[in-house]
């Protein structure tokens, strides 16, 4: 439950941290969505209305940072939006093993069984020597990355 709550807030303030490709954050959404809200059943059938409803069109997203952030929303993106492609890029080597592997270098309640389900078809995990390829083919980047500490003047330390 705190990671569909956690992938939910980073979608509410990602128009921050994206980086768009002539698409603007509306068209991006959209195809994220689709082209309206709509309630589907269990054979993923369109309920209540006659309009014809555009499908979502397939994403691939990078993420840069696989850390607490980066790697367990990432993980539930590409969980709930089957439409989207999720590659989560870090500088660690070790930290991108343990994602790739069943011994995640974070623990969150549940959160294996989504990687296990997602990795390798809609999620993936790389190191730095596929950073250029995954970053120039991606339609959308999050940065999910530490913040460093304040070492000096007002609020230093905190």
């Amino acid at each position: 439950m705190y990671l569909f709550f956690v992938w939910l807030f980073i979608l509410f303030i990602s128009s921050f941290f994206f980086f768009f490709k002539q698409k603007t954050a509306y068209e991006m959404l959209r195809s994220l969505v689709g082209s309206e809200m709509c309630i589907r059943d269990s054979q993923r059938r369109v309920r209540g209305g006659s309009r014809v409803l555009m499908e979502p069109q397939a994403l691939k997203v990078c993420c840069i940072g696989a850390g607490y952030v980066g790697g367990s929303t990432m993980a539930m993106m590409a969980l709930k939006c089957p439409h989207i492609t999720v590659t989560c890029l870090d500088i660690n080597q070790a930290r991108v093993d343990a994602w790739n592997s069943d011994n995640l270098p974070i623990h969150e309640p549940g959160l294996l069984e989504i990687v296990r389900e997602v990795r390798g078809t809609r999620l993936f995990f790389a190191g730095v020597a596929e950073y250029d390829q995954v970053v120039s083919e991606a339609d959308m980047i999050f940065v999910c990355v530490n913040t460093p500490t304040k070492k000096h003047g007002v609020g230093k330390g905190q």
